[in-house]
């Protein structure tokens, strides 16, 4: 039974089926029904947001007001804009504005090697910074900025010139001969070719190479359309999004499509009233860049009659009456994203800094034309002329030194000027509060950050002011990261999973890394660190300089807490809060070839410092060996010496003894003889008895 039920049902919607030209109608219809239907006119607020912006609104007020002081406008709006633009794009600087997360431990390095390609492509490879400032300036002037993230593929062609090639060769060769000797191939008549049969020629060829490229871009918000009745700021769930634009009639072709059937596309001008305002004059001189208005749609309906409403993508050309469809086929999802800078509930779009200070630049304006009117008329100042007193011509003449004839004295009376009120100024000083609070925090965060400092104390209070000026701006910043940025990356993943099957890779530091897209699975939860106000990332910076700072003193510790991957990460998530470019790339991370090359080098260096030191320590231990033994030797050399020194000593001694009694021996025998020539002499005084 359930089997039979099925198959009429698979019955039913093969014979319910829309037509190409009943989904044509349809499509027309319900892009007429964003225009018509929608609570407001889009075109007519951008229009007048840009008027403002651009210092046209207000116009003029008052007419008291002196003519020259007519244009004056404050431009609160264009400022404000500016400013928070400046103040919050440096918090999507980074090279990773995006990480995914794992689903598990083994999914760790797929993760981060998808969050290294993602990011490359979005940001360096797509230039999707730009896009984002383009999206971005957009929200905070129009209440929404849309991005697109698409795979595109054009037919591309590629000429080449040959020379001195035989002709029968390139005509073998199949291939597209453009010209022979700089002649048209068109011009020349197919017996006329016959001529060039064995001769070498010069010629021109084409070939035509298919492109695949991954468009990330903003697109402007007078060419997007979702259904009026659309209560989100999500498009995902979204009857139609569309991108209603003009093309030249050569992009059509290039996406494949006939020449002829785009040949019989109407051209833009005449695509009808409702679409093109102020285009009536587009004109080309060659057909190829004829101008053709273009529908980008992805629809939900009923296409094959089984009562579901499905998602399309729709691709059509031409006017309201006549659309031609180009492509129609299931799909998944849709490309679009939508950002807004301040949440609006249950809207498909936000609130702009526009709604929120044209009071302001309305009030204002009035007010510096009232001042700058009563300062004139105060510089000039109001007099009386008595009349028949004075002579007029000379007052009115304005020439330095000039003369007023006067009949008597008192023919010109002053007349006292009416003093311009104080409160004139505070009430500018009054609506500069009123534009803070309300959205233009940045202009006066910029005249702070520009302020001299002079003690500590108001150093401080300066910082508090700043942090409390930075919640606005950190708010808006944390809105369109979430709305837009964190969306572009997501679908950006999606569109690569589906459609790109070559290898992509990316440089992260040192390190290479490659995937391929359709291998990877499917993500959506993400994480970031971007969003956050200056003031907040000084902070975190701080911090994690000092944790990297304590990591590297465990380290010198010799502490097992810590290793290179622990700072590594340190200094890589401080990067991520900086705003300095390529940060993050100065460092080598220790899981790349170059760092384990350095590590194995760096070990191979200990290992050859840890067998020198062995080296010497052996040296040294054999030099103080030998230095001992010759120690020892000369101890004993040293004792013998001693003994043969004592020995020596002692028979010197001996002999100094017997020396000195030899000497006392000889003076005393010196001293006898003395005594005995004494002796001598004595008696040969004495006269000497004669012998008897």
């Amino acid at each position: 039974m359930v089997h039979n039920q099925i198959g009429q049902r698979k019955l039913i919607r093969a014979e319910k089926i829309v037509d190409k030209r009943t989904l044509a109608s349809k499509l027309s219809q319900e892009l007429s029904y964003v225009d018509t239907n929608a609570n407001f006119d889009f075109d007519d607020y951008m229009q007048e947001v840009r008027a403002y912006f651009d210092g046209e609104l207000p116009g003029q007020i008052d007419e008291d007001i002196d003519e020259v002081f007519q244009n004056v406008v404050s431009k609160d709006i264009a400022n404000a804009v500016e400013h928070t633009l400046a103040d919050i794009m440096p918090a999507f600087s980074s090279n990773r504005l995006i990480t995914f997360k794992p689903e598990g431990p083994e999914d760790i390095a797929k993760a981060s090697a998808e969050t290294v390609l993602v990011n490359n492509i979005v940001l360096e490879q797509s230039d999707g910074l730009t896009s984002f400032t383009e999206s971005i300036k957009d929200a905070l002037m129009y209440r929404r900025g849309v991005m697109m993230v698409s795979v595109v593929e054009t037919i591309v062609p590629k000429y080449e010139e040959i020379n001195e090639v035989l002709f029968e060769e390139l005509v073998a060769e199949g291939k597209d001969i453009i010209s022979i000797n700089e002649t048209l191939v068109d011009e020349i008549e197919e017996e006329e070719l016959e001529q060039y049969l064995g001769q070498t020629v010069s010629a021109w060829t084409r070939e035509y190479d298919t492109l695949k490229q991954l468009n990330i871009k903003s697109i402007p918000i007078d060419e997007f359309k979702v259904n009026s009745d659309h209560e989100s700021i999500d498009l995902d769930s979204a009857r139609l999004v569309a991108r209603d634009y003009r093309v030249m009639a050569s992009d059509i072709v290039q996406l494949g499509y006939d020449q002829d059937m785009v040949r019989g596309l109407p051209d833009y001008s005449d695509a009808g009233d409702s679409f093109v305002q102020g285009y009536e004059n587009l004109t080309t001189a060659d057909e190829s860049t004829r101008a053709i208005r273009l529908v980008t749609a992805y629809y939900r309906i009923d296409y094959d009659g089984d009562g579901i409403a499905e998602l399309r993508h729709i691709l059509a050309a031409g006017n309201d009456s006549a659309l031609e469809i180009l492509e129609n086929k299931p799909v998944d999802d849709q490309p679009f994203v939508l950002g807004v800078p301040l949440i609006d509930q249950h809207r498909s779009y936000g609130i702009s800094l526009a709604d929120k200070l044209q009071d302001v630049q309305i009030i204002k304006s009035k007010l510096l034309r009232q001042i700058l009117s009563a300062n004139e008329r105060a510089i000039r100042g109001r007099v009386g002329l008595v009349e028949g007193m004075v002579n007029k011509d000379d007052y009115l003449d304005s020439a330095f030194g000039g003369v007023v004839r006067m009949s008597a004295p008192g023919g010109i009376v002053p007349l006292p000027a009416d003093a311009f009120p104080q409160s004139a100024y505070e009430l500018l000083g009054y609506e500069d509060k009123i534009r803070r609070e309300s959205g233009g925090s940045a202009i006066d965060k910029a005249s702070q950050e520009n302020m001299p400092i002079g003690q500590e104390s108001s150093a401080h209070g300066v910082e508090r002011m700043m942090s409390a000026m930075e919640q606005l701006n950190s708010y808006i910043a944390s809105n369109i990261l979430h709305t837009l940025i964190k969306k572009v990356f997501c679908k950006t993943h999606y569109i690569l999973r589906q459609f790109w099957d070559t290898p992509v890779s990316a440089e992260d530091g040192q390190t290479w890394v490659v995937g391929t897209p359709t291998e990877w699975p499917a993500r959506q939860r993400v994480s970031t660190t971007v969003g956050l106000t200056r003031g907040e990332r000084a902070q975190y910076v701080g911090l994690l300089t000092q944790l990297i700072q304590e990591a590297l003193q465990l380290q010198e510790k010799g502490s097992l807490l810590v290793t290179d991957e622990t700072v590594y990460k340190l200094i890589q998530q401080r990067s991520m809060y900086t705003t300095l470019p390529g940060t993050s790339d100065a460092y080598i991370s220790p899981q790349s070839p170059e760092y384990a090359q350095m590590s194995q080098q760096r070990q191979q260096a200990a290992e050859q410092d840890k067998q020198m030191q062995m080296q010497q320590m052996q040296q040294q231990n054999d030099t103080l060996m030998a230095l001992e033994e010759t120690r020892a030797h000369a101890r004993v050399q040293a004792q013998q010496i001693k003994a043969q020194s004592d020995i020596l000593t002692n028979e010197r001694t001996n002999n100094t003894k017997l020396e000195a009694d030899l000497r006392q021996l000889e003076l005393d025998y010196q001293k006898l003889n003395l005594k005995l020539v004494e002796l001598n002499a004595e008696y040969d005084k004495e006269p000497v008895p004669d012998a008897a």
